[in-house]
């Protein structure tokens, strides 16, 4: 099997079997390995009681990126820790990006950080993840 062909095939798994980021209508954008950028549109039902958006769809943003990210290189990783720095308040109407890269790997670990933006590429959050990697 191809390279191209094996990463199509992670990204279809990835994709097809994480049924909550579809339900909240997160768009996977790009994966590669070590490497994913996801959408999300914000809606009135994502909003806390101040009217902002949740910082648990926030998370779970990153969560994905992350977990696209970490689960790229064909075998299961799972997260052993993350870490989430709020910077900006977004609301219904708008659209966050988050990316996630892998920055060190090892045999047995791999921490990544995710950035997640605004449409107009203001920082909304900062995230450093810690994935162990299941061989």
């Amino acid at each position: 099997m191809s390279d191209t062909s094996r990463l199509e095939q992670i990204k279809n798994t990835i994709i097809s079997g994480d049924l909550f980021p579809k339900h909240l209508g997160i768009e996977f954008l790009e994966i590669k390995p070590g490497f994913a950028r996801v959408a999300l549109n914000i809606n009135n039902n994502m909003v806390n009681f101040h009217g902002i958006t949740h910082g648990g769809v926030v998370f779970t943003l990153a969560d994905t990126a992350f977990g696209a990210a970490s689960n790229s290189h064909g075998y299961p990783a799972v997260a052993l820790n993350m870490n989430v720095n709020f910077i900006k308040k977004t609301s219904p109407g708008q659209r966050i990006t988050a990316t996630a890269q892998e920055i060190h790997r090892t045999h047995r670990t791999a921490l990544y950080r995710i950035s997640i933006e605004n449409e107009t590429g203001e920082p909304v959050a900062i995230i450093e993840g810690l994935a162990y990697l299941k061989r």
